[in-house]
Protein backbone atom coordinates (compact mmCIF):
# COMPACT_ATOMS: atom_id res chain seq x y z
CA UNK A 1 0.00 0.00 0.00
CA UNK A 2 1.25 3.28 -1.20
CA UNK A 3 2.21 5.84 1.50
CA UNK A 4 0.19 9.22 1.00
CA UNK A 5 2.31 11.50 0.19
CA UNK A 6 2.60 14.95 2.90
CA UNK A 7 2.14 18.60 1.50
CA UNK A 8 4.86 20.68 1.40
CA UNK A 9 2.68 23.34 3.37
CA UNK A 10 0.06 23.02 6.33
CA UNK A 11 -1.79 25.96 7.57
CA UNK A 12 -1.52 26.76 11.17
CA UNK A 13 -4.25 27.35 13.30
CA UNK A 14 -5.43 30.11 16.00
CA UNK A 15 -3.51 28.51 18.93
CA UNK A 16 -0.30 28.19 16.87
CA UNK A 17 -0.29 31.84 15.74
CA UNK A 18 -1.00 33.00 19.41
CA UNK A 19 1.68 30.45 21.12
CA UNK A 20 4.09 32.21 18.33
CA UNK A 21 3.10 35.46 19.20
CA UNK A 22 3.99 35.18 22.86
CA UNK A 23 7.15 33.67 21.78
CA UNK A 24 8.30 36.50 19.54
CA UNK A 25 7.64 39.09 22.52
CA UNK A 26 10.13 37.77 24.83
CA UNK A 27 7.37 36.91 27.34
CA UNK A 28 9.05 33.11 27.34
CA UNK A 29 10.44 29.82 25.92
CA UNK A 30 8.13 27.96 24.81
CA UNK A 31 8.90 24.15 24.77
CA UNK A 32 7.82 21.35 26.46
CA UNK A 33 9.67 18.50 27.37
CA UNK A 34 9.16 14.41 28.33
CA UNK A 35 11.95 13.39 30.44
CA UNK A 36 12.32 9.33 31.15
CA UNK A 37 15.14 7.95 32.91
CA UNK A 38 15.85 3.86 32.00
CA UNK A 39 17.67 1.64 34.12
CA UNK A 40 19.09 0.14 30.95
CA UNK A 41 20.12 1.07 27.51
CA UNK A 42 17.97 1.83 24.35
CA UNK A 43 19.00 1.07 20.95
CA UNK A 44 20.19 4.43 19.69
CA UNK A 45 20.41 4.08 16.29
CA UNK A 46 16.63 2.87 16.09
CA UNK A 47 15.49 5.68 18.19
CA UNK A 48 17.43 7.79 15.34
CA UNK A 49 15.53 6.56 13.03
CA UNK A 50 12.20 6.10 14.73
CA UNK A 51 12.12 10.15 15.45
CA UNK A 52 12.65 11.08 11.67
CA UNK A 53 10.03 8.46 10.61
CA UNK A 54 7.80 10.60 13.63
CA UNK A 55 8.53 13.31 11.57
CA UNK A 56 6.29 12.17 9.10
CA UNK A 57 3.68 10.18 11.52
CA UNK A 58 2.76 13.46 12.27
CA UNK A 59 3.38 16.03 9.51
CA UNK A 60 3.29 19.28 11.46
CA UNK A 61 6.12 17.57 13.27
CA UNK A 62 8.71 17.61 10.47
CA UNK A 63 7.88 21.71 9.80
CA UNK A 64 9.45 24.90 10.74
CA UNK A 65 6.40 27.66 11.15
CA UNK A 66 7.34 30.24 8.51
CA UNK A 67 6.13 33.80 10.33
CA UNK A 68 4.21 35.43 6.90
CA UNK A 69 2.99 38.77 7.54
CA UNK A 70 -0.19 37.72 6.51
CA UNK A 71 -0.95 34.30 7.82
CA UNK A 72 1.83 32.06 9.28
CA UNK A 73 2.31 28.50 8.05
CA UNK A 74 3.69 25.44 8.21
CA UNK A 75 6.29 24.67 5.68
CA UNK A 76 8.17 20.90 5.69
CA UNK A 77 11.99 20.42 6.32
CA UNK A 78 14.63 19.12 3.55
CA UNK A 79 15.63 15.66 3.98
CA UNK A 80 19.01 18.33 5.41
CA UNK A 81 17.40 19.96 8.13
CA UNK A 82 15.49 17.18 9.47
CA UNK A 83 18.06 15.84 11.55
CA UNK A 84 16.53 16.18 15.59
CA UNK A 85 18.67 13.21 17.21
CA UNK A 86 21.55 13.62 18.95
CA UNK A 87 23.36 11.02 21.46
CA UNK A 88 26.05 11.90 24.30
CA UNK A 89 28.00 10.64 27.10
CA UNK A 90 28.12 14.01 28.67
CA UNK A 91 25.94 15.22 31.49
CA UNK A 92 26.80 19.00 30.71
CA UNK A 93 25.90 18.30 27.08
CA UNK A 94 22.50 16.78 27.95
CA UNK A 95 21.60 19.21 30.64
CA UNK A 96 22.47 22.13 28.19
CA UNK A 97 20.25 20.25 25.41
CA UNK A 98 17.17 20.34 28.13
CA UNK A 99 18.06 23.82 29.75
CA UNK A 100 17.79 25.46 26.22
CA UNK A 101 14.59 26.96 23.98
CA UNK A 102 13.62 25.37 20.18
CA UNK A 103 13.33 27.99 17.47
CA UNK A 104 9.62 26.63 15.69
CA UNK A 105 10.70 28.67 12.65
CA UNK A 106 13.91 26.64 12.34
CA UNK A 107 11.93 23.39 12.85
CA UNK A 108 12.01 20.23 13.38
CA UNK A 109 8.80 20.79 16.35
CA UNK A 110 10.21 18.18 18.17
CA UNK A 111 13.71 17.11 18.88
CA UNK A 112 15.27 14.08 21.53
CA UNK A 113 19.07 13.83 23.13
CA UNK A 114 19.98 10.05 24.76
CA UNK A 115 22.44 10.28 27.66
CA UNK A 116 23.75 7.63 28.54
CA UNK A 117 25.28 6.78 31.86
CA UNK A 118 26.87 3.75 32.57
CA UNK A 119 24.72 0.94 32.01
CA UNK A 120 21.32 3.36 31.97
CA UNK A 121 20.36 5.50 29.63
CA UNK A 122 17.87 9.38 30.01
CA UNK A 123 16.23 10.17 27.10
CA UNK A 124 14.84 13.68 26.90
CA UNK A 125 12.23 14.68 24.15
CA UNK A 126 11.69 18.19 23.66
CA UNK A 127 9.02 19.33 21.57
CA UNK A 128 7.68 23.37 20.54
CA UNK A 129 4.46 24.26 22.32
CA UNK A 130 3.15 25.92 18.74
CA UNK A 131 2.85 22.42 17.55
CA UNK A 132 1.49 20.91 21.12
CA UNK A 133 0.86 21.43 24.30
CA UNK A 134 1.36 18.60 27.22
CA UNK A 135 -1.20 16.11 26.36
CA UNK A 136 -0.10 16.57 22.40
CA UNK A 137 3.88 16.26 24.19
CA UNK A 138 2.37 12.93 25.95
CA UNK A 139 0.80 11.54 22.45
CA UNK A 140 4.06 12.72 20.83
CA UNK A 141 6.12 10.35 22.89
CA UNK A 142 3.45 7.77 22.79
CA UNK A 143 3.79 7.63 18.83
CA UNK A 144 7.88 7.46 19.17
CA UNK A 145 7.39 4.70 21.58
CA UNK A 146 5.53 2.66 19.32
CA UNK A 147 7.44 3.13 16.16
CA UNK A 148 10.59 2.15 18.26
CA UNK A 149 9.00 -1.21 19.56
CA UNK A 150 8.11 -1.48 15.72
CA UNK A 151 11.14 -1.14 14.31
CA UNK A 152 12.72 -3.91 16.21
CA UNK A 153 10.67 -6.49 14.67
CA UNK A 154 9.86 -4.56 11.05
CA UNK A 155 13.22 -2.41 10.15
CA UNK A 156 11.65 -1.31 7.27
CA UNK A 157 8.40 -0.19 8.52
CA UNK A 158 7.29 3.51 7.81
CA UNK A 159 3.82 5.01 9.75
CA UNK A 160 1.20 6.09 7.28
CA UNK A 161 1.29 9.88 7.73
CA UNK A 162 -2.29 11.55 9.74
CA UNK A 163 -3.16 13.78 6.73
CA UNK A 164 -6.88 14.47 8.32
CA UNK A 165 -6.55 14.63 11.63
CA UNK A 166 -8.06 18.17 12.96
CA UNK A 167 -5.92 20.66 15.30
CA UNK A 168 -8.13 23.50 16.21
CA UNK A 169 -10.90 23.48 18.52
CA UNK A 170 -13.92 22.63 15.96
CA UNK A 171 -13.01 18.80 17.63
CA UNK A 172 -13.93 20.34 20.89
CA UNK A 173 -16.80 22.91 19.78
CA UNK A 174 -18.67 20.15 17.67
CA UNK A 175 -19.08 18.31 21.20
CA UNK A 176 -21.11 21.58 23.00
CA UNK A 177 -24.67 21.49 22.13
CA UNK A 178 -25.91 25.27 21.37
CA UNK A 179 -28.00 25.76 24.43
CA UNK A 180 -24.48 25.50 26.60
CA UNK A 181 -23.50 29.16 25.23
CA UNK A 182 -25.45 31.35 27.44
CA UNK A 183 -24.27 29.01 30.47
CA UNK A 184 -20.63 29.28 29.54
CA UNK A 185 -21.04 33.19 28.49
CA UNK A 186 -22.32 33.87 31.87
CA UNK A 187 -19.39 32.18 33.40
CA UNK A 188 -17.05 33.93 31.43
CA UNK A 189 -18.57 37.37 32.80
CA UNK A 190 -18.86 35.80 36.52
CA UNK A 191 -15.00 34.96 36.44
CA UNK A 192 -13.50 37.47 34.74
CA UNK A 193 -15.25 39.76 37.33
CA UNK A 194 -13.45 37.87 40.12
CA UNK A 195 -10.40 38.01 38.73
CA UNK A 196 -10.35 41.78 38.27
CA UNK A 197 -12.15 42.92 41.54
CA UNK A 198 -10.19 43.72 44.00
CA UNK A 199 -7.58 44.36 41.56
CA UNK A 200 -4.46 43.16 43.67
CA UNK A 201 -3.98 39.68 43.81
CA UNK A 202 -1.70 37.83 46.50
CA UNK A 203 1.29 36.20 44.36
CA UNK A 204 4.65 35.45 43.91
CA UNK A 205 6.61 38.49 41.79
CA UNK A 206 9.81 37.22 40.27
CA UNK A 207 12.13 40.36 40.21
CA UNK A 208 13.57 40.94 36.25
CA UNK A 209 16.92 39.63 35.15
CA UNK A 210 19.01 38.32 32.56
CA UNK A 211 16.48 35.91 30.31
CA UNK A 212 19.13 33.35 29.98
CA UNK A 213 20.63 31.01 31.32
CA UNK A 214 17.88 29.25 32.36
CA UNK A 215 17.24 26.01 34.30
CA UNK A 216 14.93 23.87 35.87
CA UNK A 217 13.81 23.81 39.43
CA UNK A 218 12.33 20.04 40.35
CA UNK A 219 10.53 18.26 43.57
CA UNK A 220 9.48 15.43 43.17
CA UNK A 221 6.77 13.49 45.70
CA UNK A 222 7.66 9.83 45.90
CA UNK A 223 4.74 7.08 45.98
CA UNK A 224 4.31 6.76 49.99
CA UNK A 225 3.68 10.53 50.26
CA UNK A 226 1.50 10.74 47.15
CA UNK A 227 -0.85 7.66 48.83
CA UNK A 228 -1.04 9.95 51.95
CA UNK A 229 -2.02 12.83 49.58
CA UNK A 230 -5.00 10.76 47.50
CA UNK A 231 -6.11 9.58 50.91
CA UNK A 232 -6.12 12.46 52.52
CA UNK A 233 -8.34 14.38 49.70
CA UNK A 234 -10.52 10.95 49.08
CA UNK A 235 -11.35 11.55 53.04
CA UNK A 236 -12.89 15.28 52.26
CA UNK A 237 -13.98 14.35 48.87
CA UNK A 238 -11.14 15.78 46.93
CA UNK A 239 -8.94 14.70 44.47
CA UNK A 240 -4.87 15.05 44.57
CA UNK A 241 -5.15 18.20 42.15
CA UNK A 242 -7.41 19.75 44.53
CA UNK A 243 -5.14 19.03 47.57
CA UNK A 244 -1.83 20.32 45.62
CA UNK A 245 -3.72 23.13 44.64
CA UNK A 246 -4.68 23.99 48.42
CA UNK A 247 -1.46 23.37 49.79
CA UNK A 248 0.17 25.82 46.80
CA UNK A 249 -2.11 28.86 48.19
CA UNK A 250 -0.83 28.51 51.32
CA UNK A 251 2.34 27.91 50.48
CA UNK A 252 2.12 31.23 48.32
CA UNK A 253 0.48 33.36 51.66
CA UNK A 254 4.09 32.46 53.01
CA UNK A 255 6.29 33.35 50.31
CA UNK A 256 4.16 36.78 50.26
CA UNK A 257 3.01 37.98 53.55
CA UNK A 258 -0.86 38.18 53.02
CA UNK A 259 -2.51 41.52 54.32
CA UNK A 260 -5.72 40.24 53.83
CA UNK A 261 -7.15 42.91 51.29
CA UNK A 262 -5.29 40.86 47.95
CA UNK A 263 -7.73 38.12 46.70
CA UNK A 264 -6.27 34.70 46.78
CA UNK A 265 -6.03 33.62 43.43
CA UNK A 266 -3.83 31.50 41.06
CA UNK A 267 -4.93 29.62 37.62
CA UNK A 268 -4.54 25.94 36.77
CA UNK A 269 -4.55 24.38 33.17
CA UNK A 270 -6.86 21.90 31.93
CA UNK A 271 -6.50 19.13 28.89
CA UNK A 272 -9.87 19.15 27.01
CA UNK A 273 -8.99 16.05 25.36
CA UNK A 274 -10.29 14.51 28.95
CA UNK A 275 -13.41 16.30 29.62
CA UNK A 276 -14.36 16.55 25.93
CA UNK A 277 -13.44 14.28 23.33
CA UNK A 278 -14.80 10.45 22.67
CA UNK A 279 -11.42 8.51 23.92
CA UNK A 280 -9.60 11.74 25.76
CA UNK A 281 -7.35 11.60 22.40
CA UNK A 282 -7.34 14.35 20.04
CA UNK A 283 -7.14 13.55 15.85
CA UNK A 284 -3.81 15.10 15.24
CA UNK A 285 -1.17 16.66 17.60
CA UNK A 286 -2.24 19.82 18.31
CA UNK A 287 -3.09 21.98 21.55
CA UNK A 288 -6.33 21.94 23.49
CA UNK A 289 -5.34 23.09 26.57
CA UNK A 290 -7.59 25.69 28.85
CA UNK A 291 -7.51 27.98 31.94
CA UNK A 292 -9.40 27.44 35.59
CA UNK A 293 -9.25 30.29 38.08
CA UNK A 294 -9.71 28.68 41.80
CA UNK A 295 -10.40 32.06 43.63
CA UNK A 296 -10.02 31.54 47.12
CA UNK A 297 -11.78 35.32 47.50
CA UNK A 298 -10.33 36.57 51.38
CA UNK A 299 -11.15 33.00 52.44
CA UNK A 300 -7.75 31.11 52.87
CA UNK A 301 -9.52 28.51 56.17
CA UNK A 302 -6.80 27.43 58.82
CA UNK A 303 -5.44 24.46 58.07
CA UNK A 304 -4.69 22.75 54.72
CA UNK A 305 -7.99 20.45 55.54
CA UNK A 306 -10.48 23.68 55.19
CA UNK A 307 -8.61 25.19 51.95
CA UNK A 308 -8.86 21.76 50.44
CA UNK A 309 -12.40 21.40 51.32
CA UNK A 310 -12.83 24.99 49.60
CA UNK A 311 -11.07 24.51 46.38
CA UNK A 312 -12.77 20.74 46.36
CA UNK A 313 -16.12 22.73 46.58
CA UNK A 314 -14.85 25.05 43.44
CA UNK A 315 -13.66 22.06 41.56
CA UNK A 316 -16.68 20.44 42.03
CA UNK A 317 -18.83 23.07 40.64
CA UNK A 318 -17.25 24.20 38.00
CA UNK A 319 -17.16 20.35 36.53
CA UNK A 320 -20.94 20.36 36.54
CA UNK A 321 -20.93 23.89 34.16
CA UNK A 322 -18.71 23.39 30.89
CA UNK A 323 -15.17 22.99 32.43
CA UNK A 324 -12.38 24.15 31.11
CA UNK A 325 -14.42 26.26 28.61
CA UNK A 326 -15.10 29.19 30.17
CA UNK A 327 -12.26 31.24 29.73
CA UNK A 328 -10.39 29.16 26.61
CA UNK A 329 -13.35 29.53 24.54
CA UNK A 330 -14.18 33.38 24.72
CA UNK A 331 -10.64 34.21 23.71
CA UNK A 332 -10.34 31.72 20.88
CA UNK A 333 -13.67 33.49 19.74
CA UNK A 334 -11.67 36.52 19.74
CA UNK A 335 -9.00 35.24 18.30
CA UNK A 336 -10.84 33.72 15.44
CA UNK A 337 -12.70 36.83 14.02
CA UNK A 338 -9.46 39.04 14.13
CA UNK A 339 -9.39 41.15 10.84
CA UNK A 340 -5.67 42.00 11.44
CA UNK A 341 -2.89 40.14 9.55
CA UNK A 342 -0.64 38.79 11.78
CA UNK A 343 2.37 41.22 11.48
CA UNK A 344 -0.30 44.07 12.39
CA UNK A 345 -1.40 41.93 15.56
CA UNK A 346 2.42 40.94 16.26
CA UNK A 347 3.24 44.51 16.03
CA UNK A 348 0.74 45.41 18.57
CA UNK A 349 1.43 42.51 20.80
CA UNK A 350 4.80 43.49 21.28
CA UNK A 351 4.47 47.03 21.63
CA UNK A 352 1.91 46.28 24.36
CA UNK A 353 2.52 43.61 26.69
CA UNK A 354 4.99 44.96 28.82
CA UNK A 355 2.09 47.40 29.15
CA UNK A 356 -0.36 44.99 29.81
CA UNK A 357 1.83 43.08 32.17
CA UNK A 358 2.79 46.64 33.87
CA UNK A 359 -1.10 46.86 34.55
CA UNK A 360 -1.91 43.73 35.33
CA UNK A 361 1.34 43.68 37.90
CA UNK A 362 -0.59 43.61 40.56
CA UNK A 363 -3.62 41.80 39.56
CA UNK A 364 -1.54 38.63 37.67
CA UNK A 365 -2.34 35.28 39.40
CA UNK A 366 0.55 32.78 39.76
CA UNK A 367 0.35 29.60 37.23
CA UNK A 368 -0.26 25.79 37.87
CA UNK A 369 -0.17 23.78 35.12
CA UNK A 370 -1.24 19.87 35.93
CA UNK A 371 0.23 18.01 32.80
CA UNK A 372 -1.18 14.98 33.84
CA UNK A 373 0.30 11.33 33.98
CA UNK A 374 2.64 9.49 31.85
CA UNK A 375 0.98 6.32 31.66
CA UNK A 376 3.85 3.43 31.84
CA UNK A 377 2.70 1.51 28.93
CA UNK A 378 2.96 4.48 26.12
CA UNK A 379 6.44 5.18 26.63
CA UNK A 380 8.11 1.80 26.70
CA UNK A 381 11.30 1.27 24.71
CA UNK A 382 11.99 -2.28 25.07
CA UNK A 383 11.51 -1.51 28.98
CA UNK A 384 9.22 1.22 30.96
CA UNK A 385 11.14 3.70 32.37
CA UNK A 386 11.91 3.70 36.14
CA UNK A 387 11.09 7.47 36.29
CA UNK A 388 9.23 9.85 34.10
CA UNK A 389 8.04 13.53 34.05
CA UNK A 390 6.87 16.11 32.08
CA UNK A 391 8.73 19.52 31.76
CA UNK A 392 6.21 22.95 31.63
CA UNK A 393 7.62 25.76 29.61
CA UNK A 394 10.12 28.22 30.15
CA UNK A 395 8.40 31.33 31.51
CA UNK A 396 10.09 34.92 32.15
CA UNK A 397 9.51 37.27 35.29
CA UNK A 398 7.22 38.67 36.26
CA UNK A 399 5.07 35.69 34.93
CA UNK A 400 5.58 32.46 36.73
CA UNK A 401 4.07 29.05 36.34
CA UNK A 402 4.98 26.06 37.60
CA UNK A 403 4.59 22.16 36.00
CA UNK A 404 2.83 19.12 37.74
CA UNK A 405 2.83 15.55 36.31
CA UNK A 406 2.72 12.08 37.31
CA UNK A 407 4.32 8.57 36.80
CA UNK A 408 3.33 5.65 38.31
CA UNK A 409 2.60 7.19 41.84
CA UNK A 410 5.43 9.72 41.14
CA UNK A 411 4.46 13.39 41.24
CA UNK A 412 6.93 16.06 40.28
CA UNK A 413 6.75 19.73 40.31
CA UNK A 414 8.77 21.78 37.70
CA UNK A 415 9.25 25.84 37.21
CA UNK A 416 11.73 26.41 33.93
CA UNK A 417 13.25 30.15 35.04
CA UNK A 418 16.03 32.09 34.25
CA UNK A 419 19.24 30.93 36.62
CA UNK A 420 18.95 33.89 39.15
CA UNK A 421 15.38 33.17 40.31
CA UNK A 422 16.41 29.36 40.72
CA UNK A 423 16.43 29.96 44.80
CA UNK A 424 13.88 31.78 45.26
CA UNK A 425 11.26 28.71 43.38
CA UNK A 426 12.96 26.09 45.63
CA UNK A 427 12.20 28.40 48.88
CA UNK A 428 8.62 28.27 47.13
CA UNK A 429 8.56 24.95 46.58
CA UNK A 430 9.80 23.77 49.80
CA UNK A 431 6.80 25.48 51.57
CA UNK A 432 4.12 23.58 48.90
CA UNK A 433 5.91 20.40 50.33
CA UNK A 434 5.47 21.50 53.68
CA UNK A 435 2.13 22.30 53.42
CA UNK A 436 1.21 18.67 52.07
CA UNK A 437 0.56 15.73 54.57
CA UNK A 438 3.20 13.43 55.08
Amino acid sequence: MAIAQIPERIPTVIVDRFLLLAEESGAAKLVLQVELHFDQTLDEDRLAKALDLLLDAEPVLGCRMVPDPDLPFWQRLGREERKNFCFTLSEPEYLNFRNSSQDPCRGPQVQACLFRKSRSDQLLIKICHQAADAGGAKEIAGILSSIYQRLEKEPGFKPEPNLSGCRDWSQITSQIPLWAYPIILLNHLRESWSNLVPHRTNSLKLQAGPAEPLTYVLRHIPPERTEKIARFGKERNATINDVIVAAYHRALVKAVPWDGKSALRMKTTLDLRRWYLPGRKAEGICNLSSFESPNLGFKLGKDLAETTALISAYSRKRKKSWIGFTEGWMYHSILRINPFSYQRLRDWGIKTLPKILEILEQSFPNTLTNMGEIKPETVEFGAKPKSAWLLSPFLLPPIFISGLSGYQNTLTLCAGVPVYAGKTIESFYDLILAELPS
